[in-house]
């Protein structure tokens, strides 16, 4: 049995910051690159208010304090971009995002779904993986190691990409949100979207962790 006594030179006390002290401020890089707005938004501000009008070529850098969560954004954003595809990549969901993802495809605000899920949640949330099967099939999720989170919304005038550091749960904590209107970097993440989907095996839903993870070793980019 390990235990430890408490040594003040070896473990000094930890100064805590809260972010409620930090004031906010909007910074404008140079003219080079008008279209990126960077935010600090310490304060109360929801996923609308933070994304603002859709603008092409946008390119939007915010950090929250967790005053809004990944589902939020996704609904600010296809508020706007009207009947597109989705592609979701994330660590993890929690049931009441993915029943808020669900209302928001029953609006068809999606033509076409795709989630890039980590392998761990067949483990993890096996109900809550196997409903988002039955609600856009097995076709519509692959399995990984997947750490990265990340929206990808596709229509005839938009190509958006927006990247987070939050999962698809509620998770008050400081997160990154960043959306860009940016057809290359679209292309970018779509393109490791397609190859994963097109290298996966069709009968994942049988599949044991460790043969998950033989196919994640022989992705290449």
């Amino acid at each position: 049995m390990l235990s430890t006594t408490p040594n003040k030179i070896l473990n000094p006390p930890v100064r805590v910051i809260t972010p409620d002290a930090i004031t906010n401020n909007v910074t404008r890089l140079p003219p080079h690159n008008e279209k990126r707005r960077l935010l600090r938004l310490f304060r109360q501000e929801n996923a609308k208010e933070f994304i603002g009008q859709l603008e092409a070529g946008m390119d939007l850098l915010g950090v929250t304090k967790g005053d809004f969560s990944f589902i939020h954004a996704i609904a600010a954003v296809s508020d706007q971009t009207g009947p597109g595809t989705l592609d979701l990549c994330c660590w993890t969901t929690g049931t009441d995002d993915t029943a808020e993802l669900v209302r928001l495809a029953d609006e068809n605000r999606f033509v076409r779904c795709r989630f890039l899920l980590d392998l761990s949640l067949q483990r993890r949330e096996p109900a809550l993986l196997a409903a988002i099967r039955r609600r856009w099939g097995n076709d519509a999720v692959a399995l990984s190691r997947v750490h990265a989170k990340f929206a990808l919304f596709g229509t005839s005038t938009w190509k958006l990409v927006l990247l987070t550091s939050a999962n698809l749960n509620d998770n008050r904590r400081i997160e990154l949100f960043q959306l860009a209107d940016d057809a290359t970097l679209f292309g970018f993440f779509t393109d490791i979207m397609d190859q994963i989907f097109s290298k996966r095996e069709r009968d994942q839903i049988h599949k044991t962790p460790g043969q998950l993870v033989q196919e994640f070793n022989q992705l290449s980019f």
